[in-house]
């Protein structure tokens, strides 16, 4: 089952990206730069001084084991002495880390910090893959792009993965050189379900913001008559929004032409950008509109905070035929919010 997906396409700055990561360090070492694919956005990290804390970008998602996580990183290392880093957490604890370090050499450490194997790597955007079983023994599994490169057996923690951690640091003082490294496309599953249960293998995401008005318009644009030019731009928090001041209350929207899709489109999200100013208890959930019906997301609804977060609804299926999504269909539909309570 997917878990969590992001392509970072649509944050305008940094502040942005913190609604949806669980933390961010050394904020003033991290930017968003162009996509690997010459389009959309890419996580740009860069190492601090020598002694300062790393540079660090967490995600935490539903506790999993095994997890599958695939993400491509792009690295440029002047030196040994700097390193970009994949961590697999237990809340504060790590199971397994995947690092770069010297050019060329990806290095795999278990709980115990203890070097576990190591394996040939491209620094230009490769994707890199893990399937993790924590554990005493645990498993690890890790591809680059497609092939597999290790199959390790080691000391993996115990209980269930909870969040990854991407990190760029410095090692040494000398030459006041930086480690840069950039993050795209990023996946997280489990393998539970019969949908996305393993590795997808080297995955592309494609955002899109609203560009019409659909059949549901029950909230309240903030300035105007057209809804989708609340929510078609870049996030302004309280500058552009819609409304609802009651439930169940339900808005969607129809979005450009997607790019053609090279492979099986593994799943649908929605992602709604949302807070409460009620002082009650309030949810959200979100809707694909497809041929006048409206579907609700399998994973059902979510609170809605005090301040502005994301908040992610996938729809791995298309709900009206219950097979994987084609790029017309998903052209055709309306996608959007409903206010459930």
């Amino acid at each position: 089952m997917l878990l969590f997906a992001e392509g970072f396409d649509d944050f305008a700055v940094v502040a942005d990206v913190a609604m949806t990561a669980a933390f961010l360090q050394n904020t003033a070492n991290i930017s968003l730069v162009t996509g690997r694919t010459g389009s959309g956005k890419a996580l740009k990290l860069v190492s601090g001084a020598f002694l300062n804390p790393p540079t660090v970008a967490l995600y935490n998602f539903l506790a999993s084991s095994p997890v599958i996580v695939g993400c491509a990183m792009t690295t440029d290392f002047p030196s040994s002495t700097l390193y970009a880093e994949i961590s697999f957490l237990n809340g504060a604890t790590s199971l397994f880390r995947v690092r770069n370090q010297a050019p060329g050499i990806l290095k795999f450490y278990d709980s115990a910090n203890a070097l576990v194997g190591t394996a040939a790597f491209s620094h230009f955007a490769s994707y890199i893959e893990v399937k993790l079983t924590p554990g005493s023994p645990g498993t690890a599994i890790v591809l680059v792009d497609g092939i597999q490169v290790v199959n390790l057996t080691g000391t993996f923690g115990s209980g269930s993965c909870n969040g990854i951690s991407f990190s760029s640091e410095r090692l040494s003082s000398g030459g006041g050189l930086t480690a840069i490294v950039l993050f795209d496309d990023l996946y997280v599953c489990d393998t539970t379900g019969a949908q996305n249960n393993n590795f997808l293998g080297d995955a592309r995401i494609t955002s899109a913001a609203p560009a019409s008005d659909g059949a549901n318009t029950g909230w309240t644009p903030n300035s105007g008559s057209a809804h989708f030019s609340r929510v078609n731009g870049a996030l302004d928090y309280d500058t552009s929004y819609m409304n609802a001041g009651s439930a169940p209350l339900s808005d969607t929207y129809l979005y450009p032409a997607l790019p053609a899709a090279q492979g099986v489109i593994a799943a649908l999200q929605v992602r709604a950008y949302a807070k409460t100013d009620s002082g009650g208890v309030d949810k959200l959930q979100a809707i694909a509109r497809l041929s006048g019906t409206d579907y609700l997301a399998p994973g059902g609804d979510q609170f809605v905070h005090g301040v502005y977060s994301g908040l992610d609804y996938i729809f791995e299926l298309n709900p009206a035929t219950g097979l994987p999504w084609t790029v017309a269909e998903i052209d055709a539909g309306e996608f959007g919010q409903k206010r459930t309570v």
